[in-house]
């Protein structure tokens, strides 16, 4: 029963309140626009930089010209490879990449120039090494599909194919005991 007139009192009710930066930053979490912290940090003018030419390079790589798809291809393949000579954490050109991975993994599926192919499968399995399941074995299916040395892309890479080809006799040898 609702109380009118002097003896009437008020109800405290309390309600939550987010900023107008929390909610941003909410939607854009659940819109899977910011994935983590390490994204929202403003990057050094150097690694600005960085980003900038990484993202030309992919954006190149699409290029209808193999002349100047080749050249960007080789400039990628250059820069992961010298930043990956140590990889305690993941290289920077790696982290960079992230987001244009699935448009490099819809381009590579893409393509129908087997020679070109070939030629980016072998960019392909370095980056699904630090942007795949390893129990998908994407990085192991690249690698079957390009025709490069995997030698110049160092110990950790090596060690990561090794544990994908484990995983797949693992599941041959799983699969042919259930028949």
């Amino acid at each position: 029963q609702f109380m009118s007139g002097p003896n009437r009192k008020a109800a405290e009710i309390r309600v939550p309140v987010e900023s107008n930066k929390e909610k941003s930053k909410k939607n854009n979490s659940e819109l899977g626009l910011v994935k983590d912290p390490e994204e929202v940090q403003e990057l050094s003018a150097e690694d600005q930089e960085l980003h900038d030419k990484l993202t030309l390079f992919v954006t190149r790589l699409q290029d209808r010209d193999t002349d100047v798809a080749n050249q960007a291809l080789i400039s990628l393949k250059e820069e992961i490879r010298t930043s990956t000579s140590s990889m305690t954490s993941v290289p920077k050109p790696l982290k960079f990449l992230k987001p244009h991975y699935p448009i490099l993994k819809q381009f590579y599926e893409d393509l129908s120039d087997a020679e070109r192919k070939r030629n980016i499968a072998d960019l392909m399995s370095v980056l699904a090494m630090t942007m795949e399941d390893p129990k998908l074995r994407i990085s192991l299916k690249y690698r079957l599909e390009s025709h490069f040395d995997i030698q110049k892309w160092g110990a950790q890479y090596i060690k990561h194919l090794v544990a994908e080809i484990r995983m797949e006799v693992e599941a041959n040898l799983e699969a042919q005991a259930n028949e």
